[in-house]
């Protein structure tokens, strides 16, 4: 390998409340970007809460490239 290959990776976030998703995801987007990573896509979600689950809760997986040291 050399030190331009690149390799995929996913990273998750998850929490019930909504501005501390945001300072999640921001904290994530900002140390991928840093590393010299690319982000490839985020796919995000939200959890209604229920009766079971009273708290709903957000989630994003951030896909995206890093590279790799030989």
């Amino acid at each position: 390998m050399s030190s331009s290959d690149r390799v995929l990776r996913v990273a998750h976030v998850y929490e019930h409340d909504a501005r501390k998703f945001e300072d999640l995801l921001n904290q994530l987007l900002e140390r991928i970007v840093s590393e010299g990573g690319v982000v490839g896509d985020i796919k995000y979600a939200s959890d209604p809460a229920t009766e079971q689950e009273r708290r709903g809760g957000f989630g994003a997986l951030v896909i995206y490239e890093r590279r790799v040291e030989s």
